[in-house]
């Protein structure tokens, strides 16, 4: 399956995940269904938005995984792991959380 976001098609993030759909977008970020290859299991990968990566906004993202990563409750997504990289496709940078 292939996802267009961004004007680009998204098929894998890394060689670890692979996205087969999209799940929600917000005011900042989409969330995209995935599945991790190396963990053998559904995970929701949320991507910022590219219109969104300025350092002010970076800086609320990362911000909101380090609060909600010290959260331990049954109601509360798990972060299982950030990513950031600089080149994607040729585009810029691109920052997501794995959940």
């Amino acid at each position: 399956m292939k996802l267009w976001r961004y004007g680009i098609p998204l098929e894998r993030l890394g060689q670890r995940y692979r996205l087969d759909g999209v799940l929600g977008s917000g005011g900042m970020a989409d969330v995209c269904l995935a599945w991790d290859e190396r963990e053998m299991r559904e995970v929701a990968v949320k991507v910022i938005k590219p219109q969104e990566l300025e350092q002010r906004t970076v800086d609320r993202f990362l911000k909101e995984a380090a609060q909600v990563a010290r959260w331990q409750h049954p109601n509360v997504v798990r972060i299982y792991g950030g990513l950031a990289w600089s080149c994607w496709m040729g585009r810029r940078g691109r920052l997501c959380l794995i959940l």
